[in-house]
């Protein structure tokens, strides 16, 4: 029943603890038995990406992935020269590397994975600054090189987000005006 809730948590030195919880509507109902979309919210992820693909449109998503990749792999020349071994010799935006055994520390402030035998994974995306490159780069006692330019191996070549749709809404006002559109038909 939606409201407040009494449930049993720990707290930081692991002793039982009783908390209260607010829930909101339908937080009650089990995954398989919601019917709507929005008690799931399998949907919710799937709806931003088509939104993230029509604000932005065929050559603006072609842009960042561009730029994600060319981050990504001047990071993992930094990473190479400065002895760490690269895993995977094609990637586009996650470099897992196995680090030189002084430089295995953890670092503040970004979100790595560490993986059971030592490995570390990173992830960029079109939010990663030329700066985090180096911050990273400098902790795993590596130096970031300026890439002059580079080729995309595996490049599509077929047409994608071809639709007039994903050509009409590529400022803030459109893209509003369109959200709002689509939240008023029924």
């Amino acid at each position: 029943m939606p409201g407040r809730i009494i449930g049993i948590s720990k707290d930081s030195n692991d002793n039982q603890a009783l908390r209260m919880a607010l829930q909101t509507r339908e937080q009650h109902i089990r995954r398989d038995k919601a019917t709507s979309n929005i008690c799931t919210a399998q949907v919710l992820l799937s709806v931003i990406a088509g939104m993230y693909a029509v604000y932005h449109g065929q050559k603006g998503i072609l842009n960042i992935a561009t730029e994600v990749h060319s981050k990504a792999r001047r990071l993992a020349t930094a990473l190479k020269s400065g002895g760490h071994t690269i895993v995977h010799d094609q990637f586009f935006d996650t470099i897992r590397f196995t680090p030189t055994a002084q430089s295995y520390t953890k670092i503040d402030n970004y979100n790595l994975r560490y993986f059971d035998n030592g490995d570390i994974g990173i992830s960029l995306d079109e939010t990663s600054t030329d700066e985090d490159l180096f911050e990273i780069a400098k902790h795993f006692n590596s130096k970031i090189q300026n890439e002059t330019g580079f080729e995309l191996k595996e490049v599509r070549t077929s047409e994608y987000l071809t639709h007039e749709i994903f050509n009409s809404f590529q400022s803030e006002t459109e893209m509003m005006r369109y959200l709002k559109d689509l939240s008023q038909k029924t």
